[in-house]
């Protein structure tokens, strides 16, 4: 009974982690806003002309040392489970590439942008909800805001909040100072800010966790 229940985990993290990637590389292709989480990272791409994708794998590997500061219990087993939250980012962030690829939205109209953005809202508000609910390695945007949460003894969806604000704020702001312009914040931003915890709450709403299987997992 045992590995069944491990391999519905498994795939479901699984499955939750693809949509998760494509949910945010979306929203970036829409061209309307990234979501807050890559915010910085699409505006440091896009100065440097590198790739957004590997953009996102240096801010998930700086989430992690990020983690690894606050954490109160420096033991080699603590250290070593959030270090494992690198491997899973390269691979989060080759899928994002292999999207960004397959796709191009430049010749996409207005309204076919806003279709794909609100799509990739419920991508990425289900992924979040299928990782969350595997209760296996937290991807590091997650990971972070649960640090900061425990660091601080704060609410973990106020922290959500101002980590969320704080990217979008400092996308802005790095954007203006470098860039001269507006890039990566944008009504997508606002919406994917407000729009994901909303697909969260409705996917487990919609989905509940039976009780005798929720003590299994």
């Amino acid at each position: 009974m045992k590995e069944p229940l491990n391999m519905k985990r498994l795939a479901s993290y699984i499955a939750g982690m693809a949509l998760l990637a494509a949910g945010l590389t979306l929203t970036a292709m829409t061209g309307l806003g990234t979501s807050p989480l890559t915010a910085v990272a699409f505006v440091i791409a896009q100065w440097t002309g590198a790739k957004f994708a590997d953009m996102v794998l240096v801010m998930f590997s700086v989430f992690v040392l990020g983690e690894i500061a606050l954490e109160k219990q420096k033991t080699a087993r603590n250290i070593l489970l959030l270090l494992l939250q690198i491997p899973l980012s390269v691979a989060f962030t080759r899928f994002m590439g292999l999207i960004q690829r397959a796709f191009d939205l430049s010749g996409a109209s207005l309204f076919l942008r806003v279709l794909l953005l609100l799509l990739a809202i419920v991508l990425t508000g289900v992924g979040a909800a299928m990782t969350l609910r595997a209760k296996l390695i937290p991807n590091p945007g997650d990971g972070i805001v649960k640090a900061l949460a425990t660091f601080t003894n704060k609410p973990l969806g106020r922290v959500k909040n101002i980590f969320d604000i704080a990217n979008v704020a400092a996308a802005a702001l790095l954007s203006f100072a470098c860039l001269g312009r507006l890039a990566g914040v944008g009504a997508g931003s606002v919406l994917a800010m407000l729009g994901v915890g909303r697909v969260i709450a409705l996917f487990n709403r919609l989905f509940p966790v039976r009780r005798k299987d929720e003590s299994k997992l």
